[in-house]
């Protein structure tokens, strides 16, 4: 019913849908007799139309770690990526320096590469984070040491000391034996 709505003339192409999405779709005659060789390249077009066709609005993705994505993800964002300037979305994704995972090819596609924060940010994020139950100036300290500017291995450990009441050691300070 969705799909006649949204994207009729993918219709018959929703069992291809059930490899990305946990759909359990059986084949139809049309998809079944699609060859191996072309399946996987039809599996992600499928994918990033059927999605395309359900954001309509101005809509904001955000997928994290891309690094971290499987060939099945990464042909599927290969996908949207060609198809963006097509729609009203605007995708972004977050990855470190590591060669694996989904890299941009496309020439509408930018990367933005953001610095360390700086200390006194880091230091207003980890008195943030830990708000419930603030940390003593020597673990703030260590926890910026330790971070080198990355905003994660701040806010987490910050975050984990004020719900265990702070000020008794910032987690990945002083259990890692960073003190």
């Amino acid at each position: 019913s969705r799909c006649a709505a949204d994207a009729p003339d993918l219709c018959a192409a929703v069992p291809l849908l059930a490899p990305p999405f946990p759909i359990g779709i059986p084949d139809r005659p049309e998809t079944a007799a699609v060859g191996r060789r072309y399946r996987k390249r039809l599996v992600a077009e499928t994918s990033a139309s059927f999605g395309g066709a359900r954001l309509r609005t101005a809509t904001l993705i955000v997928l994290e770690d891309v690094h971290w994505m499987d060939e099945a993800s990464i042909d599927v964002l290969r996908e949207v990526e060609k198809g963006i300037a097509n729609g009203p979305w605007l995708v972004c994704l977050t990855r470190n320096d590591d060669e694996s995972g989904f890299h941009i090819s496309e020439p509408e596609s930018r990367v933005l590469r953001l610095d360390p924060l700086s200390e006194h940010d880091a230091a207003e994020l980890v008195r943030g984070a830990a708000d419930a139950a603030p940390l003593h100036p020597h673990e703030i300290a260590q926890l910026i040491q330790r971070a080198g500017g990355n905003p994660p291995f701040l806010s987490e450990p910050a975050r984990e000391a004020g719900a265990a009441g702070g000020g008794g050691g910032a987690p990945g300070v002083h259990q890692l034996g960073v003190s």
